[in-house]
Formats: structure tokens, sequence, C-alpha cells
């Protein structure tokens, strides 16, 4: 199928009297541009274990683990305008493919279409702007069998489309987080208990208990904390929605093993299991609740991912989401 049945059904519409619908605030189910939505993200990463070392080289026998990392994220969403499903335009294809079939047009016949077009232009040009010319031209093309089958593969296309079959109203409403992270509280508390650490001295075996906390509040970011631009995409036709989660945030902690010193670390650890391509987002499907000002929605994913790059700290991530419109603003 080309771009040029599609375009042929498209002009038909608009010549024999085919409409857009348009999309009005809550009685399309769409939410008020620029009406404010408030969706909050809750993050727990948890694990624990033990590893043991590799060998004598290594300096120590082995060391346990244990991690609780948490975050709560709140992003301030704004309503954008909606817009049609680039998915509905497979229906409009399918419907001028059978329609063109069904008027005797064939691969062969939209082959030659450009040949056919250029043929009859040539005619026009040699008309040198003479109405009367242009005007018997026309005549002409209009009693050529090819424009008959396109004409009618266009109106029979036109007739999917009004009989309700095929509706190309908006569909779609986007959700913007332009604004960032609005507030949040984020936290991570790690244990690792070095055992058999061998003495540079010759001494007895010795062993070592480190804690490394950081916490932070979050306070409103433009950028640099889930600058996420269209996070949510909500398809008020289909009651679905795509959410990107972003909660991969990092932040500075402290050791008690090193006394002053800063490092840092990420909220969700390495990459998890089964996630490809995995940057600090992912994105979720799912069912929404009401539509418009009454939208809602809520889900949770839990992910087996790894705090450490050499794979031997297994933990859980756990992403709960919930979307819910501000009313009133």
């Amino acid at each position: 199928m080309t771009k040029k049945r599609i375009a042929m059904a498209l002009v038909a519409m608009a010549a024999l009297g085919g409409t857009w619908s348009s999309a009005s605030a809550d009685d399309d189910g769409f939410a008020p541009v620029d009406s404010k939505g408030t969706l909050t993200l809750k993050v727990k990463v948890e694990g624990a274990g033990r590893v043991n070392s590799r060998g004598p080289e290594a300096g120590w026998d082995y060391y346990k683990w244990s991690t609780i990392n948490e975050g709560t994220l709140q992003y301030e969403l704004t309503a954008m305008e909606p817009t049609v499903d680039a998915s509905q335009f497979a229906g409009l294809n399918a419907a001028t493919a059978a329609a063109a079939t069904n008027a005797g047009s064939d691969d062969a016949d939209e082959d030659d279409d450009s040949d056919w077009e250029d043929a009859w232009d040539e005619k026009f040009d040699a008309c040198n702007e003479d109405q009367a010319c242009e005007f018997r031209v026309t005549q002409e093309k209009m009693k050529d069998p090819h424009f008959k089958k396109k004409r009618a593969a266009a109106s029979s296309a036109l007739a999917a489309i009004q009989s309700g079959d095929l509706d190309f109203g908006p569909a779609v409403q986007m959700w913007s987080a332009t604004n960032g992270v609005v507030n949040g509280t984020i936290a991570v508390k790690e244990q690792r208990d070095t055992y058999g650490i061998v003495s540079e001295t010759g001494g007895p075996k010795d062993e070592k208990h480190c804690t490394t906390t950081g916490k932070e509040t979050l306070t409103p970011k433009p950028t640099g904390y889930g600058d996420m631009s269209m996070p949510l995409s909500v398809n008020v036709k289909k009651g679905t929605y795509e959410l990107v989660l972003d909660a991969n945030y990092g932040l500075s902690v402290t050791d008690t093993c090193s006394p002053g010193e800063k490092n840092s670390r990420t909220l969700l650890g390495y990459p998890p299991k089964g996630v490809t391509g995995w940057n600090g987002a992912t994105t979720v499907k799912g069912l929404t609740a009401g539509k418009g000002s009454q939208l809602g929605i809520t889900g949770q994913k839990t992910w087996e991912g790894n705090l450490s790059t050499a794979g031997n700290e297994p933990i859980k991530v756990t992403i709960s989401w919930e979307f819910r419109p501000v009313t009133g603003r």
C-alpha cells in the first residue's frame, strides 16, 4: 500500500464532504488542554547475600551485604492537545486497498499511476493556459477508465470511513513533564561486612563492617531529575496508556569505613534482567480507569537487577506508579 492511496482517500474525504471530528475536554474523554496532573512513582530496591572470595589473592574470605534503597518521586504533568492514533491509518490502508481491489485496480495500475499522471500533465501543458482546451482535456481525463477506477476506490474508502468503521478523530493525549520532579525523597542504606581480611603485617585475620547511607529531599529541578518530556500517553479510544518510568537517580552517600569521603550511588543499581537498552528508564503499558478529569492510572512492576557490575549482588527492583488529574487547575 502506497502513500498515494492514502492521499487519494484523504482527498476524497474533503471532496465528498468527509469531516474530521474535533475533541472537546471530557466530552470525548480528554482532559482540558494545559490542565495538570500528578504522577507519583514509588521505588524500592532490596537485596542481601554472601559473596565468597575467588582465592587467597583476594585478601579476604567472604563478605555479607544488604541494601534497601527507597524513593518517592512526584511529577507535575501537563495535558497536551489530543492527536490521532497513528495505528488508525492501518485501517485506512486496509479500506483503501479493499476498495481499490473491488473497483478493479491492481498493483500494475498503481505502478503505472505516475506515468499516467505525467501523460495528462503534458496534455494540460500543451493547452498553454487556454481555458477551453483545459476544459476539453479535463472531460477526456474523467472519461478515462483508469480515472474511473481511482474515483471508485476513493468513494468506497470514504464510505468505509463515514460508516463509523474507521474513526479519524483524535484518540491520543500526551501528558508532558517538562517541569521535572516537583518533590520527593530518595534514600540509600547499604551494609557490607567483610570477614577473613589478611593482615599486611602477618597478624591474625581481621574483619571490617561498613555502612553506606544517603538521603536527599528533592525540590523542583527543571533539568537533571526526570526531565522526561512526554512520559505519559493515553489512548482514550482504546482505554490504554504507555508510561515512561524514569527513576534511576544518583545521590551522594557517606561510607562509615571512610569518614569524610563522599561517594555516589544510583537508586536502581545496574541493568535489570530482561530489560534491554536500560538507561535508567523503561516503558510500561496498561489499561486506564475513567476518562478526562476522572482519569486514573495505577500499576506496579518488579524486575531483578544487580547492585554490582560483577553481577554477584542480586537485587529486586519494584516500582509502583499512580497518576491522577488535578481538578480545578
